[in-house]
């Protein structure tokens, strides 16, 4: 499998240059550096695919919420026995208000994932002293975008597989407990008298309290753990041009001996983008429930999450600024890539004075 890499054509003294490994300090800092050198192109490539979703977002979903708080107030008035709720009735409350969530969220992943493309595009080629125009980068990013889809269906499907091969153990042992219980109070321990009987429910009851904190933790461990190792998938589908499985097996590939630091920089830049993106949304929408009156609650609901789509415009870039340094980081600590950028550097130094001295 080639790599695919931009010819660079910057220095090793440039501001984005790579010069060698960096600290997860130095990582975000190069990070708000590459989004600061690019801010405008970035900006506008996250705003042609966000914006528009931003505002169908409160147009569509200010419209279901409308129609869905009419049909409450129609099915509160004239439902009075729940067993006579005509199907058409229920269907009207709840299927538009989740057809609409289900159909927007279809096509705000898309738009995300195309954007976060054709970003990685851009960062790719800004890291290596090129920019390409706007409409070149997206056309880049439409590109990569069924190779992306096929990348998260196995990427899910192996983290979902994992999930249930660990929980299979969990659930085996909470059905021999349910056995053991059952035999111990000769049938159904809940229906034991006296305190044999309170004991078993207490019991019970904390076993499967225990039982589900044991299954999210469970459950998150792979999760968590594969989410790393493919983290900068994404990167190298674009950098590389590899396939979606190309891509994982890159990924894997790089972050091995990396886990925990690539764990640990994807919470702290998690918490800058809650701090940055989280914080707002939750003080307008808290704003605006206590402020506005009750006939304002359609616009509690939808202009938040307006307002969180047109936030993420400035958000989202710098979070593929941060995930892109980060593959090219690994690529330094795993393939000396810096030293094959210097190669090249010189190759084409040379390439110029060759040329110059030609009569």
């Amino acid at each position: 499998m080639g790599v695919q890499t931009p010819t660079p054509q910057t220095g090793t003294g440039s501001p984005l240059a790579l010069a060698g490994p960096l600290t997860v300090g130095d990582l975000l800092d190069r990070a708000f550096r590459l989004y600061r050198a690019r801010f405008g192109l970035f900006l506008l490539t996250a705003a042609v695919l966000l914006v528009p979703i931003a505002i169908i977002s409160g147009i569509f979903l200010g419209g279901s919420f409308g129609g869905f708080m009419q049909n409450m107030g129609q099915f509160m008035t004239e439902a009075t026995d729940p067993d006579d709720i005509p199907f058409s009735m229920a269907f009207d409350l709840f299927g538009g208000l989740y057809a609409s969530v289900l159909l927007l969220g279809v096509v705000s992943a898309a738009a995300n994932a195309i954007a976060n493309l054709s970003l990685t595009v851009q960062a790719v080629e800004a890291l290596h002293g090129g920019s390409l125009p706007l409409m070149a980068g997206l056309r880049r990013g439409v590109r990569r975008f069924l190779p992306f889809v096929g990348m998260m269906i196995v990427q899910y499907a192996a983290i979902a597989a994992a999930s249930i091969v660990v929980l299979i153990p969990l659930v085996l042992a909470g059905l021999a407990l349910v056995a053991a219980a059952g035999a111990l109070f000769g049938g159904n321990p809940f229906e034991s008298d006296g305190a044999g009987g309170i004991l078993a429910v207490v019991g019970m009851v904390g076993l499967a309290i225990c039982g589900y904190g044991l299954a999210i933790i469970l459950v998150l461990v792979p999760s968590f753990y594969l989410s790393a190792r493919w983290l900068v998938a994404p990167t190298a589908l674009v950098a590389e041009g590899t396939g979606p499985i190309d891509a994982l097996r890159r990924s894997w590939h790089l972050s091995q001996g990396n886990v925990l630091r690539m764990v640990g920089y994807l919470v702290l830049i998690y918490i800058l983008m809650a701090l940055f993106m989280s914080v707002p949304v939750m003080a307008l929408q808290w704003a605006i429930m206590i402020l506005m009156p009750t006939e304002a609650l359609e616009l509690a609901m939808t202009l938040p999450t307006a307002v969180s789509s047109l936030i993420s415009v400035f958000g989202l870039p710098f979070y593929v600024a941060a995930i892109v340094l980060l593959y090219y980081d690994l690529r330094i600590r795993r393939e000396s890539y810096d030293l094959e950028l210097r190669l090249a550097e010189m190759e084409e130094q040379v390439g110029r004075d060759a040329g110059a001295r030609a009569p």
